[in-house]
């Protein structure tokens, strides 16, 4: 956690963060032969050895891929020399060797695909499955389970048909000594609306995830979850109670918050709560900005909220908070609320309001700001 706390501390640059939009992509799956794709595929080989024969033959049914669209999907991939086919023989029959060749990232989006079932004979780590039918996510975590403990999984479902999170937390529960299984995990543009299965989770498993545009109304559930990156984003989150992290990034932006009763997280550096119906931000208070070179948030945004006051960062001693520009976006923002020029003068350290660099310029800051503010 540590090295991915110096990355973030790094910069407030929102575009850095996996999200449905945006999705990372391995540095191992450039063309030519992949890291992590030998010890990928002995993993895939391991799961597939129940066939016995080297390359017997993966059917289409219950007892190897049952799905017809995925098991076209995998026959028509291309290998990792993105021209030959898995399906080589071209015998629309899928044999353990072509199961071996499926590259190190997989793209199967809108295929018309609603079980992954069997994905744990093939080789594939970072798996795209976007706009598809999937609801059932246990075969993802067989898949994460037989991958090379080098091998995180990443898994990216947006748009999908997932409703409820117990098919992937029943499963992980099982695996709870096993630690992390999924690197990036995104179920964004789904239809949850629950999050207590995963306030069950010991070890979360998981890194990166992603819920955002979801139908999501209560987070208490997530009460010491220690995921890194955690976006809840346009969801109808309405009110957190005491809601304690050790999530580093947290995005609950684009809801209904109009009260929070308290957030703590030793580790939390970035915050956005933009688009929110929040009058104040004293539940801050308990954010010490540990691991970082000072105290406090690194990145606040709570822009476009019914803040008329603001707490007092000066005598809470907050010296991360900065009023750089990132990519066209203040690492600090309060536009859009009822915001005196006053009020904001009193309450943010001096050395915010008098910083001047080629990345950061206080008075021009505060002039934005003040600019920018709602009338009563």
């Amino acid at each position: 956690m540590a090295a991915f706390l110096i990355f973030l501390s790094a910069g407030c640059d929102k575009t850095s963060i996996p999200t449905r939009f945006s999705p990372p992509r391995a540095s191992s799956a450039a063309s030519g032969s992949a890291p992590g794709a030998s010890s990928s595929a002995s993993s895939a080989s391991s799961a597939a050895s129940s066939f016995e024969a080297l390359d017997k033959v993966i059917p289409n049914d219950d007892s190897g891929i049952p799905d017809r669209a995925f098991y076209k999907a995998v026959l028509e991939t291309k290998q990792q020399d993105g021209k030959t086919p898995v399906d080589e023989n071209g015998d629309g029959k899928l044999q353990t060797g072509e199961a071996r060749a499926v590259p190190y990232t997989a793209h199967w989006e809108r295929k018309g695909i609603r079980s992954v079932q069997g994905v744990e004979y093939l080789s594939a780590v970072e798996i795209h499955l976007e706009h598809n039918k999937v609801s059932d996510l246990s075969p993802l975590v067989k898949r994460a389970r037989t991958a090379a403990k080098s091998d995180l999984i990443s898994v990216y479902l947006n748009g999908n048909r997932v409703t409820g999170l117990y098919s992937l937390t029943a499963p992980m529960l099982l695996l709870n000594s096993a630690g992390l299984l999924f690197d990036h995990l995104d179920l964004s543009d789904n239809e949850i609306t629950d999050l207590s299965p995963l306030g069950l989770l010991k070890i979360t498993g998981i890194k990166y995830l992603n819920l955002s545009h979801n139908e999501i109304t209560g987070i208490d559930a997530l009460s010491g979850a220690m995921f890194e990156v955690l976006d809840l984003s346009y969801n109808r989150i309405e009110k957190v109670g005491a809601l304690h992290t050790d999530v580093i990034y947290l995005d609950l932006s684009h809801n209904r918050i109009a009260r929070v009763q308290s957030l703590s997280g030793k580790f939390l550096t970035q915050l956005y709560l933009s688009d929110n119906a929040l009058t104040d931000l004293d539940f801050l208070r308990d954010i010490p900005g540990e691991g970082t070179s000072g105290k406090g948030l690194l990145c606040l945004d709570a822009s476009d909220n019914r803040l008329a006051s603001l707490p007092d960062f000066k005598g809470w001693g907050w010296t991360n908070l900065s009023p750089e520009k990132q990519d066209g976006a203040y690492q600090v923002d309060f536009r859009g609320n009822r915001l005196a020029e006053k009020e904001l003068k009193s309450k943010l350290p001096e050395a915010f309001l008098t910083a001047k660099g080629a990345e950061e310029d206080g008075a021009k800051w505060l002039k934005e700001q003040v600019g920018s503010q709602k009338t009563a």
